[in-house]
């Protein structure tokens, strides 16, 4: 690796393949090259938040100078070998003295470090090198302290519940310089070299932390190193091209994403993803009651369908499990529920279509037939409970359902955004997903052979295949939203404004009948209710509809209804609760607005092949594609708002490009997804799960799931169909990217526009010249 790597930050948390971890009290930490105060090679942690910093770095000095900061040594380090839960840094704070850091989380509740200074140099040396130590406690707690525990010096402290013990071997002693350290004296002829270690546990007791933190420096290392090293090369790509940056980024995101993997609690310990995983969050959005057992989901299902283009074809058994954890959910009904409130009741918002489609590509690479029959009727069941509804087709019922919280259609973040209720939205990219699950479903009945469901699977597909191309505008080669009950796609106006209270007949026309959004806009600073009635006509008669606007509604000062009626005239307003500088509109729903989620039908397989061109000439590309990836505006539309690239659609419309052979068009949307990735990674090596279309700059939330670069598509786009212990499948050449090398198990690929060269283990060399479909037999 480059020495940009020693400006990175690493998270280092405890592997589930190599321990078992606390899900109460389990400890993650961050490795820093030079930030923070002081600035210095350090590991740090807020063991969740019960803390407001606990940070451990090495000190060196040589001839009266004493270094700390890496950007004032003589070489300032970089890092070697990166794991899931360990970290080789190397550096020379002075000519001719070479120090190896390693820094291992072997369980959920200790950090340990191995020292190895070396005299490069033909002269002998007397060196210090200590170790500081600084916990900045919460409430009542301890910083760390120099102590006695039997016949060790050691450093101690407290916050809230944990009792912190770090121990170094070597007979330290304590420092007397600026902050809390244990010191080695060392001498070193030329050529000698000198190893310590140390451990930090942090236990609720003294005498626990220091008994598991000396026994930790007796740990075998080289031993668990083999085993997680041997892991890491049998499950993890490796990449190499001209652009070491973004081998990083691909090396990173999935030790990340192995990093999220955990598993629940007993008796069960179903395997689950976290969202996160972080010093402030080890656990990320998870939460477990020890005493009723309970917990709920920590991730969603998108960031399932990530992981799974992250994570396979290394780990199809720890999905098995996942996907039985969101099976676990299931209600009497059918319904796999969003979320299970913290009362045990599920939420009426269904987990998106996805999971059947995830569960087939899983057992490409599983071939475990007895798994597919135990998931395949609840999945069936699952996916035919969107059609026993509240209303005559599914509708998405929550914002966060539609993994895409800002589509200015129904998103209620900014101002200019219409807030339409899902409930009454048409969404082409629901019925996608729909239809893909229709498919997985249909593959999946056809490999267990259940003919009995065969003709509803494949009626119901061409049911919703229909619903969607109604939404399809041939003109403009694109799909559009709809009202779900109108089925009307017309353009929003506002009706009415008004900034007082009362009663008025406005008497307005409605051109057809529409549905109405109400908006209440309220001053800075102002609380309060408002209540509005609308009174009008449509088909039926006289209609009406009351609104209640409460403080809990508003975001931004603005809070939205939209009508359940339609109104093909507005007759009558009636308006209390009004405050000075309180404002009312009335509008008609539009259902022309357009974001980069209508363009779903493409990874669904739903377009005939001259539709596909079409759209990705006429649309796609012209209007959502920037620099730094798909935005998820079309940017055309929207020349004012701030553009962002995300992970998920950049990788779902890579994959519909590639499925319909537009490899070319798939290397360009990816490649420009990755420079902006890559970019914001170089900047403070974090991954974000969005980025600026205009500049690159990473926004939104780090080092989640969501914002992690998928793999599978990449390799698809370089030529890399599919991969198997014992055979690898191949499309073409790398005909569209520049030159890598991919390393992964047996086998190393060297993928060149003029040939792809396969090495194994054993030495045999493969050389594929030609277009087309090919497979490599690994020996």
């Amino acid at each position: 690796m480059e020495d940009f790597s020693i400006k990175m930050n690493r998270t280092l948390a405890a592997d589930r393949r190599f321990t078992e971890i606390n899900l109460v009290n389990d400890q993650v930490w961050e490795f820093n090259g030079s930030s923070g105060e002081p600035p210095a090679l350090a590991v740090q942690t807020t063991y969740g938040l019960r803390c407001r910093g606990m940070k451990i770095f090495p000190r060196f000095t040589l001839l009266g100078t004493t270094l700390t900061d890496p950007r004032t040594f003589f070489r300032a380090g970089r890092i070697e070998k990166r794991l899931t839960n360990y970290l080789l840094v190397t550096c020379s704070p002075f000519p001719a003295v070479d120090v190896e850091l390693e820094y291992w989380v072997p369980s959920s509740q200790s950090i340990c470090g191995r020292v190895g200074i070396i005299n490069s140099g033909s002269d002998s040396l007397s060196l210090n090198c200590d170790w500081a130590v600084l916990l900045q406690p919460q409430g009542k707690g301890e910083a760390m302290t120099n102590a006695e525990m039997g016949i060790s010096t050691v450093l101690k402290g407290a916050t809230e519940d944990l009792s912190p013990v770090f121990f170094l071997t070597g007979g330290p002693q304590p420092s007397t310089k600026a902050y809390p350290a244990l010191s080695l004296e060392m001498t070193l002829a030329p050529g000698a070299e000198r190893h310590v270690s140390w451990s930090l546990a942090s236990l609720d007791s003294q005498e626990a932390s220091f008994t598991l933190a000396r026994q930790n420096t007796a740990l075998q290392w080289d031993n668990e190193l083999v085993k997680h090293e041997m892991e890491a090369k049998r499950k993890i790509f490796h990449f190499h091209s001209d652009n070491s940056m973004l081998d990083d980024l691909l090396y990173e995101s999935q030790v990340k994403a192995l990093q999220c993997l955990i598993q629940g609690p007993a008796p069960v310990k179903r395997g689950m993803i976290l969202s996160n995983r972080k010093p402030d969050a080890p656990l990320g959005t998870y939460k477990y009651s020890p005493k009723n057992n309970l917990a709920n989901l920590p991730s969603t299902v998108y960031e399932l369908w990530q992981m799974s283009r992250i994570l396979l074809p290394a780990e199809p058994e720890i999905f098995k499990d996942i996907i039985m954890g969101y099976i676990d959910l299931q209600q009497a009904d059918g319904a796999i529920p969003w979320a299970i409130k913290p009362n045990g009741t599920a939420s009426k918002a269904l987990n998106p279509p996805l999971l059947a489609g995830i569960v087939r590509d899983v057992n490409v690479y599983s071939q475990d037939k007895a798994w597919l029959e135990q998931v395949y009727a609840p999945l069936l069941d699952a996916f035919k409970r969107w059609f026993k509804g509240d209303t005559s087709w599914p509708v998405w019922n929550h914002l966060l359902q539609t993994g895409l919280d800002n589509a200015p259609l129904y998103s209620i973040w900014n101002k200019t955004d219409q807030g339409v209720d899902l409930r009454f939205i048409d969404s082409p990219a629901l019925n996608a997903m729909l239809y893909h699950e229709c498919q997985a479903l249909l593959q999946i009945s056809q490999t267990l052979e259940k003919g009995e469901e065969l003709a509803w699977l494949q009626s119901k597909a061409e049911e919703i295949k229909g619903h969607v191309l109604a939404c399809w505008d041939e003109q403009k080669a694109a799909f559009y939203y709809r009202d779900a009950q109108t089925g009307q796609c017309l353009p929003a106006s506002q009706l009415y404004r008004t900034v007082s209270n009362g009663s008025v007949k406005p008497k307005l026309d409605c051109k057809g009948e529409r549905r109405l959004v109400v908006s209440c806009i309220k001053a800075e600073g102002i609380s309060g209710i408002a209540d509005i009635t609308l009174q009008g006509k449509n088909s039926s008669g006289s209609t009406s509809e009351a609104f209640h606007f409460s403080p809990g509604q508003f975001h931004e000062g603005i809070a939205r209804f939209t009508s359940s009626c339609l109104f093909a005239s507005l007759e009558k307003v009636v308006i209390t609760g009004l405050q000075k500088g309180d404002e009312i509109t009335i509008s008609l729903a539009g259902f022309d607005d357009e974001d980069i989620s209508l363009m779903l039908p493409l990874w669904a397989g739903l377009l005939s092949t001259e539709q596909a061109g079409r759209m990705v000439s006429q649309t796609l590309l012209p209007r959502y594609l920037s620099k730094f990836g798909l935005a998820a505006l079309p940017i055309d539309r929207y020349p004012d708002h701030l553009h962002t690239s995300l992970p998920f659609w950049n990788a779902t419309l890579t994959e519909g490009l590639l499925n319909y052979g537009l490899r070319e068009n798939a290397a360009e949307v990816f490649q420009a997804f990755l420079a902006g990735s890559t970019n914001q990674w170089q900047t403070n090596g974090k991954i974000n799960d969005a980025i600026r279309t205009d500049d690159g700059r990473g926004v939104g939330n780090q080092d989640n799931v969501n914002g992690l670069v998928v793999l599978l598509p990449f390799l698809r786009t370089l030529g890399i169909e599919r991969v198997f212990p014992k055979e690898i499948i191949f499309n073409g050449l790398n005909d569209y990217l520049t030159p890598f090398t991919v390393q992964y198990g047996r086998a190393e690929v060297q993928m060149n526009r003029d040939c792809t060269t396969i090495s194994t283990v054993n030495g045999s060399k493969i050389e594929i010249i030609e277009a087309g479909m090919q497979k490599s037999i690994l020996p």
